[in-house]
């Protein structure tokens, strides 16, 4: 068997530092954080909904639609449509017109994080007549009103319609492994709020009792719209086959397959009768397809690395195949895998997980991905090579912007080489001869070396998160400066999502030491993923010359500064006194209202589109990846209004009341606005929204909260 020769491996570490200005982390963490870095179950992505969304197309001068309205206590709808003019008209169950001027509102959809609105209007009414209305939208002419818009949008405009019901739609995507061939689509059922909360949901993950039994439910669908445009509706059965789990337990699912990469957009729709009349209840999801391109070879060859600092590491170079002309053979990939050893008495123990962002590395035609664990997880499983092989079990490759999983493999064998690969002949056959033993042998030896040493069993930083760049002293190492040239003790201020400016400097009084980052500034696109965001804002601190520093995020600002703890190696790990990081309004587990305003942010905003990250199912992914060590230094604000106006709810923004799960700041929903386990995470204070022109000022205007972040902003 031809092996590789021993100046490889210093290729392969050239290979590695090459074509990047970034510095990764080599990402570990015990056995006891296993489950919330697995892909999880798409139950956990679940969103609920009181809303229907109808899609208007005008095919006459008159538009119209029917609307279920099953409550008593009040019910809301609103319109936005291309036709600035076009006139509303509404009958009630009698089929009497209903007089709207004394019930319309104008308002504004917050689109992005700092300035961008669609307009709309608004009719809520009190104590409304329970039974079907007819919305009737009226334009003078279709070829000066409606066929101008044509070429820019699929549709001519949306109707929401929200109940003040106590049956909500619940719904989730059937699977998270979204690649080009895969099925894709949603599960569905309807719940009593009042009875199970949806954040009883959160804490439990057992999805709510049926409120709507299947003998009631008249109609369920799943409309998807494909990435070309192609638009398909497809029946969601309660029959026990396919998706649907059990037969006639009101639990419905849909799917299609996925033909195409691309983002699609599903809607789920029941349709019923409950103690209060007839119901419509609709929820949409954004799913991004890739390409199916990366498979496993079912084997990692290991080495050990005695060039640390602190101790040796076991270097894993996983062997995968795709083509070379294949996105993910260019993208920024997210492996995953868990390793596993047998310890002295010959009993199979988990060690700890590995992880990173990285590039398939090529080494003589060789396609590989390189993770590695500090041989002291090893030692403190008690881990002997002479009693087993090691193992990497459930392993994944993500898109790092997408965040979908390329390729999944149960279980990966190990093979502990004396180089780091064997040649390409035998990739799909690693034989194991006398230099394997001796590795084995060598590994069992480290291992013994760190008991004599004293090793005391501590976690240490470099054992969480690799070994940092050398070559300059502290923070110099992370910027192209010499140490006499960099500042140091800044706080940098990162904005939202699809922001024009950023929001804290208005106030820029209520800070000190600070830099601010603008990706309008700095020419950079507004809409981007945490990952793409995130090395925009690491660019942006190169710039600026900054060592040592901290970070203050809004919003989708605050995930991309825990994305920057927890990948890159920065100034920020230079910072000792203080908080590494804060966040205020920030989105951690994505947002329901993303997916349901898509496709009027399509329609009416179609510069600034969501991306993945910020979707219950894209967050929920993106939350896998964080250490929990980075995520205890999360520090959360948030916000919320206070309660009174419409229906004594009280709301920010009253449409977004429609979609959004209560509270809410007018953006982020308070259920949906820290990580699940843990962080330092501060109570809502009320009567702050998420940005400008809502009911409440923005929360970025709060002097008071500002100054506690910036007094306890890490600076040394």
């Amino acid at each position: 068997m031809a092996s590789i020769p021993a100046f490889a491996v210093l290729l392969l570490n050239v290979a590695l530092s090459s074509g990047t200005d970034f510095h990764y982390k080599m990402l570990s963490g015990g056995p006891e954080e296993f489950a919330q870095h697995r892909i999880p179950n798409p139950v956990n992505t679940a969103v609920v909904g009181d809303h229907t969304a109808l899609v208007v197309n005008f095919t006459a001068v008159r538009w119209s639609h029917v609307i279920d309205v099953d409550s008593t206590a009040g019910f809301s709808f609103a319109v936005f449509t291309t036709v600035k003019d076009a006139a509303v008209f509404l009958t009630d169950p009698t089929g009497n017109n209903i007089d709207l001027k004394d019930v319309e509102s104008n308002f504004t959809v917050p689109i992005a994080d700092s300035g961008l609105q669609v307009p709309g209007r608004q009719w809520n009414f009190v104590n409304p007549t329970a039974g079907t209305y007819v919305v009737s939208l009226v334009v003078s002419s279709l070829e000066q009103d409606v066929l101008r818009h044509r070429q820019q949008a699929d549709c001519d405009g949306y109707v929401l319609v929200w109940s003040d019901s106590q049956d909500s739609l619940f719904t989730h995507t059937i699977n998270l492994h979204t690649v080009v061939g895969a099925d894709i689509g949603l599960s569905a059922r309807m719940f009593d709020k009042t009875k199970t909360p949806f954040s009883e949901f959160l804490q439990t993950k057992v999805k709510p009792t049926v409120s709507v039994l299947p003998d009631r439910i008249l109609s369920a669908k799943m409309a998807a719209v494909y990435p070309n445009g192609h638009k398909i509706a497809v029946p969601m059965k309660d029959d026990g086959t396919g998706a649907d789990e059990t037969a006639n337990d009101g639990d419905y699912a849909g799917t299609i397959s996925a033909t195409q990469a691309g983002v699609y957009t599903l809607q789920a729709s029941l349709t019923g009768k409950s103690g209060m009349g007839f119901f419509t209840r609709t929820q949409e999801h954004t799913i991004t397809v890739n390409d199916a391109v990366l498979t496993f070879y079912g084997t990692a060859v290991g080495y050990v690395d005695h060039s640390s600092p602190e101790a040796p590491r076991l270097k894993l170079s996983v062997l995968v195949d795709t083509p070379d002309v294949s996105e993910a053979a260019t993208s920024l990939l997210k492996p995953y895998a868990e390793l596993w050893g047998f310890d002295a008495s010959g009993t199979q123990v988990p060690v700890a997980y590995t992880e990173c962002l990285a590039r398939i590395n090529r080494l003589f035609g060789i396609k590989y991905m390189d993770l590695e664990v500090d041989l002291r997880w090893l030692h403190n499983a008690n881990i002997s090579l002479s009693r087993g092989p090691l193992s990497l079990q459930n392993v994944y490759v993500q898109n790092a912007d997408s965040l979908v999983p390329l390729a999944v493999a149960n279980d990966v064998t190990v093979n502990v080489l004396g180089n780091p690969l064997t040649a390409k002949s035998n990739l799909t056959q690693v034989v194991k001869g006398p230099s394997c033993r001796r590795s084995e042998q060598a590994l069992d030896a480290a291992l013994k070396d760190l008991t004599v040493s004293g090793y005391d069993g501590s976690i240490t930083p470099i054992m969480r998160e690799g070994v940092p760049p050398r070559g300059r002293a502290g923070a110099g190492a992370y910027v192209n400066k010499s140490a006499a040239e960099l500042v140091n003790g800044k706080v940098v201020l990162v904005h939202g999502f699809c922001a024009d400016k950023n929001p804290f400097e208005v106030q820029a009084e209520d800070w000190t030491d600070a830099v601010y980052y603008s990706a309008a500034r700095e020419g950079n696109p507004l809409s981007r993923s945490n990952n793409e965001f995130a090395q925009d804002v690491l660019r942006f601190v190169e710039k600026e010359g900054l060592g040592s520093f901290s970070a203050v995020g809004q919003s989708q600002g605050g995930m991309v500064i825990l994305h920057i703890l927890n990948y890159y190696h920065t100034g920020l790990d230079e910072t000792t006194t203080g908080r590494k990081i804060q966040s205020i309004a920030t989105p951690y587990l994505g947002s329901s209202a993303l997916s349901s305003l898509k496709g009027i942010a399509d329609l009416l905003a179609p510069d600034c589109k969501g991306p993945t990250d910020l979707t219950r199912e894209g967050a929920v992914m993106w939350m896998t990846g964080i250490s929990q060590a980075n995520i205890e230094q999360t520090n959360v604000y948030r916000t919320q209004y206070k309660p009174g106006g419409l229906f004594g709810i009280g709301s920010c923004n009253e449409l977004m009341n429609l979609v959004l799960q209560l509270p809410n700041d007018g953006v982020t929903e308070i259920v949906f606005s820290a990580p699940e386990t843990g962080g330092n995470v501060v109570e809502p204070k009320i009567g702050y929204c998420h940005t400008a022109d809502m009911n409440w000022d923005p929360s970025y205007w709060d002097k008071d909260r500002n100054n506690e972040m910036n007094s306890n902003a890490a600076r040394s």
